[in-house]
């Protein structure tokens, strides 16, 4: 079994702009992950972060960067050593994740991504 990662990154237009005591924005970045099972299934996950570090020290391409480079690699070995070619199951993928600090948007977006995928699996929703 294997699990391949694909990171879309997206701008999407606001409406009208979104003003805060931060600044202006016209457009909202989305960083979706999607865990892609070797059997054809999907599952996704979104980062909230913003563009830039101004709500919270994550933001999109350090998001993005720290997906790739580390929290990703780290899921290697549970994801090649899953047992009966399933998976891994959501608690275990919190625990290899763990290992790591802070960043818990790039974390849930991985780890949303993967609890879909495992769902969808078992032909399950999220409310069973």
């Amino acid at each position: 079994m294997s699990i391949s990662f694909v990171i879309h990154s997206l701008e999407i237009p606001l409406v009208r702009p979104f003003r805060t005591s931060f600044g202006s924005q016209s457009v909202r970045d989305v960083v979706l992950v999607e865990a892609v099972g070797d059997w054809g299934a999907s599952g996704w996950g979104e980062c909230v972060t913003m563009a830039w570090p101004g709500y919270s020290a994550e933001y999109t391409r350090g998001a993005i960067n720290v997906m790739r480079e580390f929290l990703i690699p780290t899921l290697g070995p549970l994801i090649d050593s899953s047992a009966l070619n399933s998976t891994p199951a959501p608690d275990s993928v919190r625990a290899a994740l763990s290992v790591m600090q802070g960043n818990p948007m790039a974390k849930s977006a991985i780890e949303t991504a993967l609890l879909d995928l495992w769902l969808k699996e078992r032909n399950l929703s999220l409310g069973e």
